[in-house]
């Protein structure tokens, strides 16, 4: 997959002066590695009916995969649009299209699993 940066400001795909090729202040960002591609505007769906839904979105970066909290945004076959925090204590959030495989409503670990919280 190319290499892909986006405006911290706007979504990917969002029309507005955050795309393209962006203000002399703004700052961009990496993609993370398993950022899906942008679909085209006609294959996407908001989520009107119920609002944003809080999931856990897994990014891949260089060296590590990490789970963040995150909210889905928009859908498209095989892809969601999550809006996601980088410091959940400064301002800013990030939105990247990720594959459907790469978003859960929760994440199950056997008990007594080196990856539970808790007690070993």
């Amino acid at each position: 997959m190319p290499e892909q940066s986006f405006p911290s400001s706007a979504p990917q795909g969002a029309p507005g002066p955050g795309n393209g090729a962006g203000s002399p202040g703004e700052r961009v960002h990496r993609a993370p590695l398993n950022a899906a591609k942008t679909p085209l505007p006609r294959e996407t769906q908001a989520l009107s009916r119920v609002g944003k839904v809080p999931v856990l979105a897994y990014l891949e970066w260089p060296g590590f995969g990490q789970y963040v909290p995150a909210m889905v945004v928009r859908t498209a076959p095989g892809r969601v649009l999550v809006q996601w925090w980088p410091d959940p204590f400064k301002p800013g959030e990030r939105h990247t299209w990720l594959k459907e495989t790469d978003v859960r409503r929760d994440l199950r670990v056997a008990r007594g699993s080196p990856h539970a919280p808790g007690p070993a």
